[in-house]
């Protein structure tokens, strides 16, 4: 993602959430770790955490844009 940094707040926070998310959703630990980066990234948009929170849907969007082949 481009732009600013605005707060770091939560940003470990949602990086960590991220993570776990998507082994969760069946993401080898590689693919779900750039989800992640993806995630903590757009966080940085805002500021606090409730606020600059991303979407599940920015988050997919801007990772699937970023075209990430899974890795074992």
């Amino acid at each position: 993602t481009n732009g600013s940094v605005n707060d770091t707040a939560v940003s470990g926070e949602t990086k960590k959430g991220t993570i776990q998310h998507g082994i969760l959703e069946g993401m080898s630990v590689h693919q779900a770790g750039h989800l992640a980066s993806v995630a903590a990234g757009l966080n940085l948009r805002g500021r606090g955490a409730l606020t600059a929170m991303p979407t599940k849907s920015e988050i997919h969007e801007e990772f699937n844009n970023l075209g990430i082949e899974p890795k074992d």
